[in-house]
C-alpha cells in the first residue's frame, strides 16, 4: 500500500477505479540522453517584478459561492450551446461508446486456494472482484488466449450494484484466500464503512473506533489485522483475528509514530511491516515493525531518498532507491542482531531508470525505464543467495508494465502490460527459460491490423534529447502529409509519461488522427537530474522541451500548420497552458491549433491555499518567497493572461470537477474568466464534469459524454473529420 498525499495528476494504479478514457528506433541509450543535463539554477524564464503585476480581479471565485454559482450557470449554458453545435459530436459519442464496452482484467493474485482478480465485463462503472480456480487462465494460453473470465470464476463483490454515492475504497484478501476485508467510501463525506466477507457471501459489518483511518491490512500470517490512523501523531493499531469475527474490532495502539510525521509508504511483508516516514524537517526514516511486543527496528535514516520496497527472500529485504544514482539502484538490508543492520548495493544500472520490481524464490524481476518505456531485467539468485548479473527479457512491444505478481509456481511471474496501440494483456514469464506467454488480452483491436507506433528521439541543440512516441494508423504514419495530431506530456513530480493503453487514444487514432506522447524534463523518465532540470526555477526547460517537440512534429510533417492540439491533465495541463502562452509571446500562434486543459494547476501564486496545494511547494516553489513569487508570476498561465493586452491563445476547452479535492477548481474558473475578459480571439469554454474527485471516477455514460465533447472540440479545430460525417 502506498499513501501518496496530493500529487496532482498522480494515478495510483488501482483497479477499483473505472478504467479512464484519458488518455516507442531510439538513436541513443537513455543513459546518454541525459548527458547534457547540467545543475544550473538560473531560471530559463526571467522573473517579473511584483510592481509589474496587475491586481487579481477574479480572486472572489475562491470565496463568493453565490456569485460564483451564477457565473458557472452562464458558462455551462455557453459551453453546452457551442459543443452541441459541433458537427461530429454525435459520431464521437458513438465511437467512444463502442470502444468503452470491452472486457478488462486486472492482474490475478494467488491467495490460498484461489486467484483473486478484478474484472469489468465491458461498460461497467466499476470493476467487480472474482475468485478464480488456481491457474485457470493457464488453460487458454498460447493460440487460445482468454478473452473473458473462465466459466468457473466466482463473483465475490459486485460493486456495480451499490448505490451511486458509494465506491469501493480498498480490499485486503486474507492470506488463506477464504475471506476479505473491504471498505465502502461515501462520496463527498470521506466516511468509510468496513466489512468482513467470506466466499460463501456471508458478511459482517465492522464497528471501528472513530479514529481508525483509511486502511485495514492483514498481517502476513493472517492472524491479526492492522490499521493506520492519520493526524498529528500517526499510530499503528493492532487487533487479533478472533476479535473481528463477531463484527467488532478491538484495536489497540502498538506503535506511535513521531508527531508531525507523514507515512509515505507502508508495506506488509513476511517479517512484519515496513514504514517509510517523512518528518516535518524533511528527514526520512525507514522502520521495520515486527511484533506488538517489540520496538521498531530503524533500517535507515535520511539517505535512501524514498526507497521502494519490492520484497524479501532469504531474510534479506530489497529496495529500489535513487539516493546515490539518478537512474536508481537495487539495495538489500538484513538485520544482524542487537539492532544492527547491514546494507548492500546489489545493482546499479546504466541501461535505464529502475522503476519497480518483484522478489521471488528464484530471484528478482526488475522493471527499468528506457526511452520512457518498460524494460525487464531478471536477476537469478545463485549459491549463497548471490544475485547473477541481470538478463534482459524482451517484451513484445513498447509500453508500460502496470503490475507484477508471482503465480503459484516457483518459476512463474505474471505481469500486466499494455501500449499506446496494444490493449491490456496478462503475460506469464517462466524465469527458468525467460520465455513469455500471453494469458489474457482484451479483444478490442483484434481485427485491426493497421495500427502502428514510432519510437523517436528528438535531438535538441545544447539541451538533452527527448523521448517521443507517435501512434496512429500505419497508412497515416507513412504518409508524407500531416494529420490532425494530439500531443500529450506531463513533465512534473518525477513521474514518467504514461505509455499504456486508453480507448480514448484509440478512438482518435481509428479516425485517422495521430497521438504523440512526449517525455520532457521535470518528469520521471531519466532520474534525478532530468527531474531537477524541470523543477522550480528550472520549470521553463519543460516548456522549451515541449516547443522543441512541436517543431520536430511539424518539420517531419507529422502535423501541418493548424493540425496540432494539446491535451494536458493536472500538472500536464499547466505545462501545456504555459507552452501555449510562450508560443504566443514569441509570435508563433500558428504552432498550436487547440487546447484541452483538464483539472489544471493555473494560478501559481495561490496554489498552496486550497486543495492539496500545500504539498506542492517543493515542486513549484514557495510563493511566500519574494524571489520565487516573481518567477512564479512570470510562469503562471493565469497571470500571463492578466498581463496580455489581448488574448491570442488558441481555442481552449477547460475541464474541471466541481469538487476536486486535489486541484481546486477555481484554478480553471479564474483562467477562463481572465481569458474571456481579455477579448479572446478564439472560444474559451469551461466544462464541469461530474467526477467526485481528481481522478476519473464518473459513470461510464458520463465519461463518454465528457470525452465526446473533448474530442469533438479538438477535431473541429484540427480538421479531423469522422467517417460518416458530412464534408
Amino acid at each position: 500500500m502506498i499513501l501518496v498525499s496530493g500529487i496532482p495528476g498522480h494515478t495510483t494504479r488501482i483497479v477499483l477505479l473505472l478504467c479512464s478514457l484519458l488518455l516507442s528506433a531510439c538513436l541513443q541509450p537513455a543513459s546518454q540522453a541525459c548527458g547534457d543535463v547540467t545543475d544550473t539554477l538560473e531560471p530559463v524564464i526571467q522573473p517579473v517584478p511584483t510592481s509589474a503585476q496587475p491586481a487579481d480581479p477574479w480572486l472572489w471565485m475562491a470565496t463568493e459561492q453565490e456569485r460564483l454559482s451564477d457565473w458557472l450557470s452562464e458558462q455551462e449554458s455557453r459551453t453546452a450551446g457551442f459543443l452541441a453545435a459541433l458537427p461530429d459530436r454525435r459520431l464521437w459519442k458513438n465511437q467512444l461508446a463502442r470502444l468503452r464496452t470491452f472486457p478488462q482484467l486486472d492482474l490475478p493474485r494467488p491467495h490460498g486456494q484461489h486467484d483473486y482478480v478484478f474484472f469489468d465485463h465491458g461498460g461497467d462503472d466499476h470493476f467487480s472482484l472474482y475468485a478464480l480456480q488456481p491457474d485457470s487462465l493457464e488453460d487458454c494460453a498460447g493460440p487460445a488466449v482468454c478473452r473473458s473470465l473462465p466459466e468457473s470464476a466466482q463473483l465475490v463483490l459486485q460493486v456495480n450494484e451499490w448505490p451511486g454515492e458509494q465506491r469501493l475504497h480498498s480490499v485486503a484478501v486474507h492470506p488463506d484466500g477464504g475471506e476479505l476485508l473491504y471498505a465502502r467510501a461515501q462520496i463527498g463525506t470521506g466516511r468509510l464503512q468496513w466489512f468482513l466477507r467470506d466466499l460463501s457471501g456471508e458478511e459482517w459489518s465492522l464497528q471501528l473506533a472513530a479514529d481508525v483511518s483509511a486502511e485495514l491490512m492483514w498481517s502476513a500470517d493472517g492472524q491479526s489485522v492492522l490499521a493506520l490512523t492519520e493526524g498529528e501523531e500517526p499510530t499503528l493499531l493492532f487487533a487479533d483475528r478472533e476479535h473481528i469475527q463477531d463484527g467488532a474490532a478491538a484495536f489497540r495502539p502498538v506503535l506511535r509514530l513521531p508527531a508531525q510525521s507523514q507515512v509515505r509508504a507502508l508495506n506488509v511483508a513476511e517479517p512484519g511491516v515496513f514504514l517509510l516516514l517523512q518528518q516535518s524537517s524533511g528527514e526520512q526514516k525507514l522502520l521495520l515493525w515486527s511484533s506488538p511486543d517489540e520496538a521498531p527496528l530503524l533500517l535507515a535514516e535520511g539517505w535512501l531518498d524514498f526507497p521502494r520496497y519490492i520484497g524479501t527472500r532469504a531474510q534479506r529485504h530489497y529496495f529500489l532507491s535513487t539516493a546515490q544514482s539518478w537512474q536508481g539502484e537495487l539495495w538489500s538490508v538484513q538485520a544482524t542482531g542487537d539492532g544492527a543492520v547491514s546494507w548492500q548495493r546489489e545493482l546499479s544500472t546504466q541501461t535505464g531508470r529502475l522503476h519497480t520490481g518483484l522478489v521471488t524464490e528464484r530471484g528478482l524481476l526488475l522493471e527499468s525505464l528506457g526511452h520512457a518505456a518498460s524494460q525487464l531485467l531478471w536477476l537469478e539468485a545463485g549459491p549463497g543467495d548471490e544475485l547473477a548479473p541481470p538478463q534482459r527479457v524482451p517484451l513484445p512491444h513498447h509500453g508500460r508494465i502496470n503490475d507484477m505478481s508471482r503465480d503459484r509456481s516457483a518459476a512463474g511471474i505474471r505481469f500486466a502490460f499494455s501500449g499506446p496501440v496494444e490493449p491490456p494483456g496478462i503475460h506469464h514469464l517462466d524465469t527458468e527459460t525467460l520465455q513469455l506467454r500471453l494469458l489474457w488480452q482484451s479483444p478490442l483491436t483484434e481485427h485491426d491490423n493497421d495500427l502502428g507506433l514510432r519510437r523517436i528521439t528528438v535531438v535538441q541543440d545544447g539541451a538533452p534529447d527527448l523521448p517521443l512516441y507517435i501512434a496512429g494508423r500505419e497508412s497515416v504514419l507513412q504518409s508524407d502529409e500531416g494529420a490532425p495530431l494530439m500531443l500529450e506530456a506531463y513533465g512534473g513530480f518525477d513521474l514518467p509519461v504514461e505509455l499504456d493503453f486508453s480507448p480514448g487514444r484509440l478512438a482518435w487514432i481509428q479516425q485517422g488522427g495521430l497521438v504523440a506522447v512526449a517525455g520532457v524534463r521535470g518528469g520521471g523518465e531519466y532520474g534525478e537530474h532530468w527531474y531537477r532540470e524541470g523543477q522550480g526555477l528550472q520549470r521553463g526547460n519543460s516548456v522549451e522541451d515541449l516547443l522543441a517537440v512541436i517543431r520536430y512534429l511539424q518539420h517531419e510533417s507529422y502535423a501541418d500548420e493548424g493540425q496540432l492540439a494539446f491535451f494536458g491533465r493536472s500538472h500536464g495541463a499547466l505545462l501545456m497552458a504555459a507552452a501555449a502562452a510562450e508560443a504566443v509571446e514569441r509570435g508563433q500562434e500558428s504552432l498550436i491549433a487547440a487546447l484541452v486543459l483538464d483539472s489544471a494547476v493555473l494560478d501559481l501564486l495561490r496554489f498552496p491555499q486550497h486543495g492539496a496545494g500545500s504539498d506542492w511547494v517543493a515542486e513549484y516553489g514557495d510563493p511566500a518567497d519574494p524571489e520565487m513569487a516573481d518567477f512564479l508570476r512570470q510562469f503562471s498561465p493565469y497571470h500571463r493572461v492578466l498581463r496580455a493586452d489581448r488574448d491570442h491563445l488558441p481555442p481552449t476547452l477547460v475541464v474541471t470537477a466541481r469538487d476536486d479535492p486535489v486541484v481546486a477548481p477555481w484554478h480553471s474558473f479564474k483562467y477562463v474568466a481572465a481569458r474571456q475578459a481579455a477579448a479572446a480571439e478564439h472560444p474559451v469554454l469551461l466544462r464541469l464534469n461530474s467526477s467526485p474527485g481528481h481522478e476519473t471516477t464518473a459513470a461510464v455514460v458520463e465519461l463518454i459524454e465528457d470525452y465526446a465533447d473533448r474530442w469533438a472540440f479538438l477535431a473541429f479545430h484540427t480538421g479531423l473529420t469522422l467517417s460518416g460525417s458530412s464534408p
